[in-house]
Parts: structure tokens; sequence; C-alpha cells
């Protein structure tokens, strides 16, 4: 996945996008360091989903040499082992975020 955080802000709907990713062991790259996440996200998801990206890539450097790094990197890219509990915080998110686009609390 590969976060386009401008300013390092990332809203409500892409920290579901990053937290279904995590839990899915999809590796996360980002284009600049995350600053701030979007006010319904709890600090527990935040330090989760922050310590998800593994890799800076600014979109400048896309086409260049840096992207053969970014390939062997994702080669040798394992699986985080997560806790039930941080299975947990990230499916909480995801299902929030899922009820406001339903308008629905008893998702």
């Amino acid at each position: 996945m590969y976060l386009a955080d401008i300013e390092g802000k990332v809203g409500f709907g892409t920290a579901a996008e990053m937290a279904y990713a995590y839990l899915k062991g999809i590796p996360i790259i980002a284009a600049e360091e995350i600053k701030n996440f979007a006010p319904e996200v709890s600090e527990e998801a935040r330090k989760l989903l922050a310590k998800s990206v593994i890799r800076i890539l600014p979109p400048e450097n896309i086409f260049t040499n840096e992207l053969q790094a970014i390939r062997d990197i994702l080669k040798d890219h394992t699986i985080k082992e997560i806790t039930p509990a941080e299975q947990n915080i990230l499916s909480e998110l995801i299902l929030a975020f899922l009820r406001t686009l339903k308008g629905n609390k008893e998702f």
C-alpha cells in the first residue's frame, strides 16, 4: 500500500485502509512521515499504524533507483505478528469508519 499522506496527515478513511492492510500483512510505504491522524483514530490505533509503515518514499523518488531498493525490501518483507489485542484495536477502527459510511451505529 502506498500512503500519500500529504503533509503527514492521515484521515479517518485512510487510517482504516492502513488498519486493513496491516491486518492482512500488506506492507505500507508512506510518502512522508506521519505527523498526525484524524481525531477519530484512537491513540492505540495511531501507535500501531505509525509502526506499520516500513519505508518512507516521497513521490518524486518513485521513478528513480529508489524503486529497486523498495522492490528488494518488499521481496524480503516478513509479516509482523500482531497480538489479539492489537487485532481488536485495528478491527474496531475499521468498524468505526464503516459505521460513519453507513450512518449506522449498530454495524
